[in-house]
């Protein structure tokens, strides 16, 4: 869990080799070091490329940003339900999201609060239609 090992991306160059792309975490961690080279050696895989997201991870991504990455043909990209698409409008509707449900911070004491549930529940309600899922978290509520 340490070295983020299993959140690594295997990718194929365009030249048809494949490596890994994985977190500093796994060339840190002396196991998930060890067990990259044994794959390289082994040539199942052509080299690992390394990638420091401990920023990313301060603010709330982490190493599993490195995983979804899908080309789509214009075709493909034109058949997803579009409400789910990152747009300008939509990033600006999910930043006026933030400012007014997300917390600064959470303490020990606001878990034990009945009205934070409520609050939960009112934020994950508002954040149905501006990601384009009606019921997907309120099918869900607590």
């Amino acid at each position: 869990v340490q070295s983020y090992f299993f959140n690594a991306q295997m990718l194929q160059l365009p030249n048809n080799d494949i490596v890994i792309l994985a977190p500093t975490e796994s060339q840190e961690n002396a196991r998930a070091h060890e067990m990259l080279q044994k794959l390289v050696a082994e040539k199942a895989i052509a080299g690992v490329h390394y990638l420091d997201v401990r920023e990313s991870m301060r603010n709330g991504g982490g190493p599993a940003c490195l995983r979804l990455r899908v080309v789509l043909t214009a075709e493909e990209a034109a058949a997803i339900k579009q409400d789910v698409v990152l747009t300008q409008e939509k990033q600006d509707q999910l930043n006026g999201w933030i400012e007014k449900h997300y917390r600064d911070r959470l303490v020990l004491e606001d878990l034990r609060d009945p009205l934070f549930v409520r609050e939960l529940n009112e934020a994950y309600e508002a954040l149905e239609p501006i990601i384009g899922l009606p019921r997907y978290y309120s099918s869900q509520m607590l």
